[in-house]
């Protein structure tokens, strides 16, 4: 039994070419209350020691 051979081709995916939802407008509001509060220095400053 004679099969045709072809070459299958490349079976990869890039992550730049991945597409990507929205987001959630919940996590969106969450990010930009905890940034306008400075959220990101306080844990920063809190976590120095260790």
């Amino acid at each position: 039994m004679r099969r045709d051979i072809e070459t299958q081709p490349d079976l990869i995916v890039f992550w730049a070419d991945v597409q990507r939802s929205p987001g959630h407008a919940f996590y969106d509001k969450l990010q930009k209350l905890l940034s306008d509060a400075g959220s990101d220095r306080f844990v920063e400053d809190s976590c120095k020691a260790y």
